[in-house]
Order: structure tokens, then sequence, then C-alpha cells
């Protein structure tokens, strides 16, 4: 499966996966968990526009997170699916800061 996982989506996974870790120590209600794990579930779903089943399946367990060791074991199975930022180039250096000459320790803008 190709990295489908955007930077930004990511860091809303682990917000959502959080926010599961800490409604399970803080909240008692079995009712009020349930609908906390169904809106974070169905929020994290909705990132995708385009999703296939293996794709759900990967990002169904969030459901099933109780702790922050959960947390971090979730989010490790999906970093091999985030996009990686593409690499800075000389010349884009380049082309971002022009007028930018290095002189010695110091740089001259």
């Amino acid at each position: 499966m190709e990295p489908f996982i955007r930077n930004d989506q990511f860091n809303f996974i682990k917000d959502q996966a959080l926010v599961l870790a800490n409604s399970h120590s803080a909240v008692n209600d079995k009712a009020v968990l349930n609908a906390i794990k169904s809106l974070s579930e169905e929020k994290v779903m909705n990132l995708f526009s385009n999703i296939n089943e293996e794709q759900k399946q990967l990002l169904a367990p969030i459901s099933a997170i109780k702790d922050k060791t959960n947390v971090e074991d979730f989010l490790s199975q999906l970093k091999p699916f985030v996009i990686p930022f593409k690499k800075v180039t000389e010349q884009c250096k380049r082309k971002i800061i022009p007028t930018c000459q290095p002189d010695g320790d110091r740089v001259i803008i």
C-alpha cells in the first residue's frame, strides 16, 4: 500500500487518538465513551475522500484505543503510510533566498 496520509492528517489522527486515551481516564459513563469513540472514528474517516477497504482497516483500530501506550502503537503502524515531504534542492534554496550570500561565519542578506 502506498503512503496516503498527509502530515496534517496524521497530526489530526494523533490528536483524536489522544482524546480517546484521555477520555478513558476521565469518563466513567460507557455511553459517553462510545459516543466519543464513534465521533473520533468518524472524524478520522472523513479526513479522506477516496479511501479503500485496506486503508479503512488500517485506520479502524483508533476506536480500540484505551491508553497512551495504545496511541503510540497505533501511530507507529500509521507512520509508514505518511507521505514524506519533498527534498529541498540547492536550486530551490537559491530561488527562495536569492540574495543570501555566505560571508565566513555569518550570512549577509
